[in-house]
């Protein structure tokens, strides 16, 4: 299992870039597990709290350790997690040219209007809704597979 010490390396190591959402940050440690942090402790709190709730009825990574870890001189506070091959980057990397990275002039429609044909993605919407009574801003960023095969949803902040 990795300590404190190994993740603020892994974390602070400039080739490892973190994926980034709206208040989550990701890096993947290994071919199993990442750890997903936050600037932001009620984002944390409140993220950590609906993944655990979503990963019991399977429709989210496994959720391990919680840590408290230095990024760049901040405090930021994140937990291990299941690593998860998220369905946009696996889109970008097969389809070169007809995506291109997330920008403010992207046309979230169109993209939208693909999602719809990922294997699984309506009964996940719909665990989620049934699960959190409302869901939002599922695409195809913010859902991927396990190893295991499992299409899941990443982001709960």
């Amino acid at each position: 299992m990795f300590t404190i010490e190994q993740i603020e390396k892994h974390v602070n190591d400039s080739r490892n870039k973190p994926q980034t959402g709206n208040s989550a940050y990701y890096v993947q440690l290994n071919d199993s597990l990442g750890f997903k942090f936050f600037f932001d402790r009620q984002d944390y709190n409140k993220a950590y709290k609906r993944q655990k709730l979503a990963a019991k009825a399977g429709l989210a990574p496994k959720v391990g350790k919680k840590f408290i870890v230095s990024v760049y001189g901040e405090k930021a506070w994140g937990f291990l997690t299941e690593h998860v091959d998220i369905v946009g980057v696996a889109w970008e990397a097969s389809y070169k040219g007809w995506l291109t990275p997330i920008s403010a002039s992207w046309d979230y429609f169109q993209i939208t209007g693909k999602i719809w044909h990922v294997p699984g993605y309506m009964a996940l919407y719909h665990s989620l809704l049934d699960l959190f009574g409302v869901f939002y801003d599922l695409h195809h960023k913010n859902i991927g597979w396990t190893a295991d095969g499992r299409l899941v949803c990443v982001d709960f902040s």
